[in-house]
């Protein structure tokens, strides 16, 4: 649902995104796919990567071209005028949030992602994801939805309750089903910005490519010119920050658990996953993954139940009930395993 340039529920003052028509002109148009070109001539490996996220890996995905190496100061601070006018439009008060003299937020990847349908049933797909602790996320549309290609989509939501405290929460989920969603479809030309901690997912291509470049903004360090063409790591501190600034996001817990479990902190990846649990307590995979580290823990028994009530909430995933499966296996409980 839009509102001009809002991309929000209906009669709720909270932006999940901010929809700028028409941001890049034929010149800004033809200055993106010149360093996409420049891009792919100057680094063979600057187009390498097939990414899926939480898409099913059976479809195309999507392909990325890293653009850092081939955009100067003067381009990006052109093209961060997309994400300050809607940092500011959508009252997120993010770069106020960062304790920055500079002009514009730090670069962590600049990329021109196609998806494009194999055309033989095969679906250009990308699942449900966040962009880790990434402040400002714009995505400018190149390509033209009347012409070269179908379906597409952008989606975005949110859990209700993790919205701010504005009355906005029993608006943004009428169906009952606790997460508020907004689409929309990009114009050549348009920009879309969001926070990238919200999940966020492209629908299938179904016929064509479709041509984004996206920029993620942040505050470590810069992706400057001499980069490695991959996207640069999550870090505990820029976690943190993130934290902060949206501390009713219920990713960010999440996400940051993970970083813990991977570092073998697993009693901070333990409350990080309840704190996550606490703002969205119908997130079953989450509730899955606590499961999992009581396991790593030793934890055995908390586990146990903590994976039955992962599966109570979500009869249907199947994660839950592998991993309850796997529990009894590993505890000797043979016959409560397949049972």
């Amino acid at each position: 649902a839009f509102a001009e340039q809002a991309t929000s529920v209906p009669d709720c003052n909270f932006s999940l995104a901010w929809h700028i028509p028409g941001f890049a002109d034929s010149e800004r148009l033809d200055l993106l796919e010149t360093l996409i070109t420049e891009a792919e001539q100057k680094s063979p490996g600057a187009k390498d990567q097939h990414r899926y996220f939480g898409a099913d890996k059976s479809k195309v995905g999507h392909t990325v071209t890293y653009l850092h190496s081939v955009a100067d100061d003067e381009v990006l601070l052109d093209l961060w005028a997309a994400a300050a006018a809607s940092d500011e439009g959508a009252k997120w008060n993010i770069m106020s949030s960062v304790d920055s003299k500079e002009e514009r937020l730090r670069l962590r990847c600049f990329e021109a992602i196609d998806y494009v349908s194999s055309g033989d049933g095969q679906e250009a797909n990308i699942g449900w994801h966040s962009d880790g602790h990434t402040l400002l996320t714009t995505a400018i549309m190149l390509s033209d939805p009347a012409t070269d290609f179908e379906g597409g989509s952008f989606e975005i939501r949110r859990p209700a309750a993790t919205t701010p405290p504005n009355d906005c929460g029993s608006r943004l989920a009428p169906d009952g089903s606790g997460r508020g969603e907004a689409s929309a479809v990009l114009l050549r030309g348009d920009a879309l910005t969001w926070r990238g901690w919200d999940e966020h997912r492209v629908a299938p291509v179904l016929k064509g490519r479709r041509r984004v470049v996206v920029l993620e903004w942040w505050a470590d360090a810069e992706a400057g010119q001499d980069a490695p063409n991959q996207r640069p790591n999550d870090s505990l501190q820029g976690w943190q920050l993130a934290r902060r600034i949206d501390p009713r996001a219920a990713s960010l817990p999440r996400a940051q658990a993970e970083h813990y479990r991977a570092a073998g902190n697993l009693q901070q990846a333990i409350e990080s996953y309840k704190t996550a649990m606490t703002l969205d307590p119908g997130d079953s995979l989450c509730l899955n993954n606590l499961a999992h580290v009581y396991g790593e823990q030793g934890s055995f028994e908390e586990a146990l139940a903590t994976y039955r009530a992962s599966v109570k909430m979500d009869p249907k995933e199947n994660a839950p009930r592998l991993g309850l499966s796997n529990m009894l296996r590993d505890m000797g409980r043979f016959q409560e395993a397949v049972g």
